[in-house]
């Protein structure tokens, strides 16, 4: 199980203004990264 946060940065560091949090069960680094781009709404447009 994989906690993930999209959020943005200030300076570097995480910056929390706005945060989305989603969680998944992936079981490649492929299914992480189609995950990231489900919780941030990446869908449709951004290939990796």
């Amino acid at each position: 199980m994989y906690n993930i946060e999209v959020t943005d940065t200030f300076g570097g560091e995480v910056n929390y203004c706005w945060v989305k949090r989603g969680s998944t069960k992936a079981t490649s680094r492929r299914g992480i990264i189609e995950a990231v781009k489900r919780v941030a709404g990446w869908t449709g447009w951004c290939r990796v």
